[in-house]
């Protein structure tokens, strides 16, 4: 699961999130909070997630300030575990 966070006080458009295989495969999202493209409100989180397993990365494209978008990756094992990854 990714989620995406306007950390601003003013909307920032994002283009899409996707995930990214190692090989460079995009896979979309199977589920998603938000609709893109489209406007993030300020202090709103979007949360896009993905049914399947494996090495996955997921990108945020935006056409405002990258700055303004907080990123994390939630990662599920097995049996419920979770990882989380941020990116700033």
């Amino acid at each position: 699961m990714c989620l995406s966070l306007n950390a601003t006080t003013k909307p920032v458009e994002v283009d899409s999130v996707t995930f990214v295989r190692p090989d460079g495969s995009s896979v979309p999202p199977t589920s998603s909070t938000c609709s893109y493209p489209g406007l993030i409100s300020p202090g709103q989180a979007c949360r896009d997630s993905l049914n399947t397993g494996g090495l996955i990365r997921c990108v945020i494209v935006t056409k405002g300030n990258v700055k303004s978008i907080r990123a994390s990756l939630l990662l599920f094992d097995t049996t419920g575990s979770e990882s989380i990854l941020e990116a700033r």
